[in-house]
């Protein structure tokens, strides 16, 4: 092989491996703000999963917590969005979830917490199931 053979196709190796490395760290940014929305999700259920009396489970930081996930869940759609629009089973499911999370008027203690925290972990299931 000749030397503008070789200078050649290592230029060609070059480009292709930076071109290859952009499509790579494109794909891995496809989907971010979805895995990013459902980890903030996870952390807030698993705190108050931690709580174990009841004046933790109703307290204040318990509160934040709800709300915190409630405008989680509103944000799936968006978090999740495609140009090709909302797939209506996805929607559907999301709706379901926005439902789950709707807060409570009052929490009596921790059986309460744990109740709607079912209520929230089914919704997560059924949209897992049909769309992980």
């Amino acid at each position: 092989m000749g030397k503008k053979t070789l200078v050649v196709l290592l230029i060609g190796l070059v480009v292709g491996a930076v071109c290859a490395f952009s499509v790579a760290q494109a794909l891995a940014k496809k989907g971010a703000h979805g895995r990013a929305t459902m980890i903030v999700l996870a952390r807030h259920v698993d705190h108050l999963r931690a709580l174990q009396d009841d004046a933790a489970c109703t307290g204040g930081k318990a509160w934040s917590r709800l709300q915190q996930i409630h405008f989680a869940a509103r944000e799936i759609d968006f978090a999740f969005a495609t140009p090709e629009g909302p797939d209506p089973g996805f929607a559907r499911r999301s709706q379901e979830f926005q439902s789950a999370t709707v807060l409570p008027e009052k929490l009596s203690g921790c059986a309460d917490l744990d109740s709607w925290l079912g209520e929230v972990r089914k919704g997560c299931q059924a949209c897992h199931r049909d769309y992980r």
